[in-house]
Formats: structure tokens, sequence, C-alpha cells
């Protein structure tokens, strides 16, 4: 039989610190954002290049609060620098994570297909005649295709 790639068992009180620890992240970052695809695409955003521009602009504005107006508010600005160093370690981190994560699901899937088409070879070889036909077709429909016949028939019909 194939090797599984993932062969874990969890139990009640893991499923549930799993669960509970995921919950205290979002809990952790009440002040968390969705944008939409529009303000992604039309809101200014710091990248690389753009970071020893700010960077210098809020130094000449240490160095020359005479000429900025009481509506910038330089506290704020480190505020925001403090949270955007903070929130982009966390999202390397969890990006490795969410990988991890998606890794993992995906190997348990392949484990779960590979199992499930054996047990349908199995059943096909052997169970024809066990009375398994209604069986054996619900599970075949997973591999049905559509004939060149019908498929070009649907297409004429479109």
């Amino acid at each position: 039989m194939a090797i599984e790639r993932v062969n874990v068992v969890l139990t009640a009180e893991q499923k549930t610190n799993i669960l509970a620890t995921v919950g205290a992240l979002e809990e952790a970052l009440p002040f968390r954002l969705s944008l939409t695809s529009a303000e992604r695409q039309r809101l200014m955003k710091l990248g690389n290049k753009s970071a020893g521009f700010v960077q210098q602009a809020y130094e000449a504005a240490r160095s020359h609060p005479e000429f900025i107006p009481s509506t910038i508010d330089l506290t704020a600005m480190e505020n925001d620098q403090e949270l955007r160093e903070l929130l982009l370690i966390c999202a390397q981190r969890l990006g490795v994570l969410y990988t991890q994560v998606q890794d993992t699901a995906t190997a348990a899937g392949i484990d779960l297909m590979k199992s499930a088409t054996a047990i349908y070879r199995t059943l096909k070889a052997n169970g024809e005649e066990g009375g398994l036909h209604t069986t054996l077709n619900a599970l075949g429909q997973r591999f049905d295709r559509p004939s060149r016949s019908r498929k070009a028939a649907s297409e004429e019909e479109a």
C-alpha cells in the first residue's frame, strides 16, 4: 500500500487548543482591516522603494517641526511604523505557517484520495458478485468523463 504523507491523530484537547490559539490570535489583533480590491489598487502603499522616503520625511519633520502643520501627528507616524514592523514580522511567519497548514491539508487530502481510490478499485475487482453494483456506480461517477461525441453535441447546442 502507498505510504501516507500525513499520519497524525489529534486528541480532542489538541483540536481545541489549535482552534483556541487561532481565536486568541484573532482577538490579539482587533484592529486588523480587510481592504477591498479597489482600495488595494487605489491607495498609495509603502513598499521597499518608499521606505527611505518615509524615513527621510519623518526625520525632516523631527528636525524642522516649525514647518510641519499640526494636522500631521508625528507620534501617530511613530506608532504606525512600530505597528508595521511588527505586522510584517508576523505576516512573514504566518505566511510560512499558512503554507505549511495548506500543504499539510493537501497531503491529508492526497492520502484520502489514494485510500478511496484503492477502496474503489478493490470493490470494483471483487464487489460485482457481492451486490455492490449500485455502490460501484455511485463511486464510479467520480471518474466519468463525457464521451467525445456527447461533448461535441453539447458544444453544438450552445
